[in-house]
């Protein structure tokens, strides 16, 4: 099997980064991530958790996140109108400092420090792509 690993530093290129995510892989139903919400305000102040991704909404894809933020759960498990499925864990359950999505067979993992910029790393590889849904699916069920 054929691994691709892709990295990349700053807001700005990890915006170009999943852009081009969503645009390879529109002909996957779902993607599936675990974020801190808080991290990703900090990072990225733009990001606005009523609103949908625009690149995700463009391709028409459906989103399962389980997320932490230290207001508590502040998504609605259920929101049709932005193709999202969300599910809070606290932060103290957390089994994973990072934040991370699946795009079908290329998970995204992005490192968040207080001392430098935003990092991404993408990996193609349905092997790990299918270990990190292993541990989504961890997470979904216990965030029930």
């Amino acid at each position: 099997m054929h691994t691709t690993v892709k990295s990349v530093v700053g807001a700005k290129d990890i915006r170009g980064l999943v852009e081009q995510l969503f645009l390879k892989h529109k002909d996957i139903d779902c993607v599936f991530g675990l974020s801190d919400l808080d991290l990703l305000e900090q990072n990225f102040p733009e990001y606005q958790f009523s609103s949908a991704n625009v690149s995700r909404m463009a391709a028409d894809i459906r989103s399962c996140l389980v997320y932490t933020a230290s207001n508590g759960p502040i998504l609605k498990a259920s929101d049709d109108r932005n193709h999202r499925e969300s599910r809070f864990l606290p932060s103290d359950q957390r089994p994973f400092p990072g934040d991370f999505t699946i795009f079908g067979d290329t998970v995204l993992i992005l490192f968040f420090d207080k001392n430098t910029q935003p990092t991404a790393v993408s990996i193609q590889s349905i092997q790990l792509a299918q270990q990190f849904k292993t541990l989504f699916d961890f997470c979904w069920e216990l965030a029930k």
